[in-house]
């Protein structure tokens, strides 16, 4: 059975003003963290820990999409807070995909997942991706730094070659 949770949302206009709930959004796949678009505050980005998916929630019409093959978060019998960030940097949004150690890359502007960086363990390392000197392939590298924080810098442009 998949675990589907309730988002409550509660809208507040100002700042002396009460907070008005909103109908809740049931969404599958067991919520785990929530960024917002930062060019479209009423747009919000939650990670799922039991599906290889992003859900979308736009907070003004309540719809819920899905950004599709993000991979998925290790989990077993028995394990408790099992969770699965997501982190915004600039046009790009990433979450570990600790089942196979790799990172998830999305185009925020698109909504769309640009690619998955192998070889990031348990999704737990900092990564440095960076534009390599303008060539023929353009292709991205990365740098591991912190084994506490998931965290993406992105300079210039990154490609990913999937294959």
């Amino acid at each position: 059975m998949l675990l589907t949770s309730e988002v409550v949302i509660l809208v507040v206009s100002g700042k002396d003003s009460a907070p008005i709930q909103k109908p809740t959004v049931k969404i599958p796949g067991g919520v785990s963290r929530l960024v917002f678009d930062p060019k479209i505050l009423s747009v919000a980005y939650i990670s799922l820990v039991y599906l290889d998916k992003i859900a979308v929630l736009d907070l003004d019409s309540l719809r819920v999409s899905y950004i599709d093959g993000v991979g998925s978060v290790l989990t077993a019998p028995g394990m408790h807070s099992v969770s699965r960030s997501l982190v915004v940097a600039g046009p790009w949004m990433v979450t570990p995909a600790t089942a196979n150690n790799s990172v998830a890359v999305i185009n925020i502007a698109n909504r769309e997942l640009e690619g998955m960086v192998q070889g990031v363990v348990q999704g737990l390392r900092m990564i440095a991706v960076r534009q390599k000197v303008p060539g023929p392939l353009n292709a991205a590298e990365f740098i591991y730094f912190s084994p506490l924080k998931l965290i993406i810098t992105l300079l210039f442009a990154l490609q990913v070659t999937v294959g």
